[in-house]
């Protein structure tokens, strides 16, 4: 496992979302949404997406209106 995962499994007793842009290391950027995926941490290709999760998840819409 990816040393930043099991750090976050230590101290992390809130919610995780983890962004991971697209870019020309794309089968890196592959390989470490795969690890965070098995270990149980959602991931998104940008912010806008994963704002929409939060919101859905916390059931409110302001978070997009408060950027």
């Amino acid at each position: 496992e990816h040393e930043l995962i099991n750090a976050l499994n230590r101290i992390s007793d809130k919610p995780v979302y983890v962004v991971f842009f697209h870019t020309i290391l794309d089968q890196v950027r592959q390989d470490l949404e795969r690890e965070f995926i098995r270990a149980g941490y959602p991931v998104y290709p940008d912010m806008e997406r994963c704002l929409t999760a939060l919101n859905r998840s916390l059931g409110r819409s302001s978070l997009t209106a408060a950027r």
